[in-house]
């Protein structure tokens, strides 16, 4: 005997061992009504299931389509009041100017060239300032 098995080799052992275990039925197909009566008993259930999710994602969708809303209009009263005081603050350095030029203390060309230049940094700084939160995140070299 060799590890408790009997003498000879133990794929014919294994063999054997096989060929005596009864063989399983196979299971039989279910029929149309007996799927019918599981479908019917499950239907209940899934559709609790199915409410319950629905519930939750539309409440979500609707708290973000709120949240995306009123961000829009903020940034919105944002964007009107920056234009705003950038025009105010343009119309008075002009104005200041103009007055200047009039009264003969600086020239025409020079209210032009300020009036340019003025003008080409404030809408810099109005499209830097608001289109900073659109930019892409920074991606972490350690991650």
């Amino acid at each position: 005997m060799r590890f408790g098995l009997p003498s000879g080799s133990y794929k014919s052992f294994g063999r054997k061992f096989l060929a005596d275990e009864p063989k399983k039925e196979q299971a039989r197909p279910w029929t149309a009504e007996e799927t019918v009566k599981v479908l019917n008993a499950v239907q209940p259930i899934i559709d609790n299931i199915a409410d319950t999710w629905l519930k939750e994602v539309l409440g979500y969708l609707k708290a973000k389509d709120k949240s995306t809303t009123e961000i829009n209009r903020l940034s919105s009263q944002h964007d009107l009041k920056l234009i705003r005081y950038s025009l105010v603050f343009l119309a008075g350095l002009t104005g200041v100017l103009s007055f200047l030029a009039y009264i003969k203390v600086v020239s025409s060309d020079a209210v032009l060239y300020s009036f340019g230049a003025l003008t080409g940094s404030v809408l810099t700084l109005m499209v830097r300032f608001r289109f900073w939160a659109y930019e892409p995140a920074e991606e972490n070299p350690e991650s």
